[in-house]
Parts: C-alpha cells; sequence; structure tokens
C-alpha cells in the first residue's frame, strides 16, 4: 500500500522522471558530439581487439549511461501504469471506502482522527479500510495482467 502514499505526488513525479530523461538524453548527444570517433585501425594483439583506452573508458561510460537512462524509462512505465490503475480502482470505488483511503493515506490522519472525521466507528473504519485495500489489490493485479503487459508506450511521449 506504499503506492497510496506516493498516489498525491505521483504526477509531479512523473514529470520530474521525464525531464531527468530528457536531461540525460542531452548530456548523452552532447558527451557523443565531443568523442572522437575511433578508427579501425587500431589493433595491437594477435586476438585483434582493440586496444584503445580511450575508447574503452568512453565505451564503459557510454555502457553505463545507456543502463541508467533503461532504469529511468522503466521508472516513468511504472509510475504511469501504477498511476493509470488507481485511478481507474478509484472512478468505480464506493465513495465511502474512497473517504476512508483518502483521510487514512493521501491526508495521513491517524485511524481515530479519521473516525472522528468521517462520523464512523473503529470497526466501521477498519471494515471500510480492508474492503478498500482488497478491491484496490484486484484491481491493481488485472490491470497490471491485462492492460500493461510491458506496454512501455510511455516512451513515445517523451
Amino acid at each position: 500500500m506504499e503506492k497510496l502514499y506516493q498516489y498525491p505526488n505521483m504526477e509531479s513525479i512523473i514529470i520530474k522522471k521525464k525531464q531527468e530523461l530528457e536531461t540525460m538524453l542531452k548530456e548523452k548527444d552532447e558527451f557523443m558530439s565531443n568523442f572522437p570517433a575511433y578508427s579501425m585501425g587500431v589493433k595491437s594483439s594477435k586476438t585483434n581487439q582493440i586496444s584503445d583506452p580511450t575508447f574503452n573508458t568512453a565505451y564503459g561510460a557510454m555502457k553505463r549511461f545507456g543502463e541508467h537512462l533503461e532504469h529511468i524509462k522503466d521508472e516513468i512505465c511504472y509510475y504511469c501504469n501504477t498511476k493509470e490503475s488507481l485511478d481507474m480502482a478509484f472512478r468505480v470505488m464506493k465513495i465511502d471506502e474512497f473517504e476512508v483511503i483518502d483521510y487514512f493515506y493521501f491526508r495521513r490522519m491517524p485511524y481515530r482522527q479519521c473516525c472522528r472525521e468521517l462520523h464512523i466507528s473503529k470497526s466501521t473504519f477498519f471494515r471500510r479500510k480492508t474492503r478498500a485495500e482488497e478491491y484496490l489489490t484486484k484491481c491493481e493485479y488485472e490491470f497490471d495482467t491485462e492492460v500493461f503487459k510491458e506496454d512501455k508506450s510511455v516512451y513515445e511521449v517523451i
């Protein structure tokens, strides 16, 4: 249920990750423009491997850079999918259950204060909270398995 704590800020998290990705792509292009093309004639061993230390260093840096870019893209995809699944679940959730989620997770109120604000008993609060969490878990599972099987369409937005 950690995702519920993050939900109010998910839009800003997605925007920050997209900006970070754009910055990283610009840095990559800038780095590649400053990096001289290696020559194919640099062979010094019997195995015909390139023994240019500058190229090896730059290649290693670009490889790590690419891995970091993939990680950022995966995070963007994760947050977009999570936000979409929670939005879908909240649209069809009962208002009583949503209020409990809103007060407890989004406003971060203790359960006693939630009970006072919503004018419900402790047992009613936990019953609604449990029902809402079960529903969210079910919706999230169905959403993840059916709709977003390795969907990386978020890359096209960037």
